[in-house]
């Protein structure tokens, strides 16, 4: 059909196939539209293999200007990564109920690095509303590093992300990895 056509005629056709082909551009680059290539390399996290035993565990939070703990039973893996996304998953469940997020978070990922050293905790959505305070933020972040320090996974630091991304935040800085003793000095 395009052959028969006169260059006038081939026009709109042409600008029409470049303007979509820029907008699609444009909109991946905006990140407003993603392509995710999975090759199967890792598959979702499953409990039903493995060696995997009950676990009471503690919880903490800060509510009302001073920590709170609740001791609960997790399923505990020889899988790290399991044993991890089990662990944040009930945090973010009970610091829900607790209220101390604002709107309810689930973790979409917890990942090793290559030396079992590091944790990526990838999140749906920010842990903060946009006008928590500073203190509020951090008070979070430090219940959730306490809880992975006290059920004695061996980690070292963890990075807090978002849809895979360091979390964006004004006050805080999550492009490199949170110690997991974090920065408060505990009175015991």
């Amino acid at each position: 059909m395009l052959k028969a056509l006169n260059l006038q005629q081939k026009a709109p056709f042409i600008l029409g196939g470049t303007f979509l082909t820029g907008i699609l551009f444009f909109c991946f680059y905006q990140e407003w539209i993603i392509f995710h290539i999975s090759f199967g390399t890792k598959p979702p996290v499953t409990l039903a293999s493995g060696n995997v035993k009950k676990k009471n565990v503690p919880l903490f939070f800060w509510k009302n200007n001073r920590w709170q703990k609740e001791d609960i039973e997790i399923l505990w893996s020889q899988d790290t990564e399991k044993t991890l996304y089990q662990l944040v998953n009930r945090w973010l469940s009970l610091a829900d109920e607790e209220e101390v997020l604002s709107k309810k978070v689930t973790l979409q990922n917890a990942t090793l690095s290559d030396n079992q050293n590091n944790v990526y905790l990838s999140f749906d959505r920010s842990l903060f509303s946009s006008d928590s305070s500073t203190f509020q933020k951090y008070m979070i972040i430090e219940g959730l590093l306490r809880t992975i320090k006290e059920s004695n996974i061996k980690v070292l630091s963890i990075h807090f992300l978002v849809h895979h991304k360091p979390i964006e935040d004004s006050h805080l800085d999550f492009s490199s990895p949170w110690p997991i003793e974090g920065f408060l000095k505990s009175k015991k």
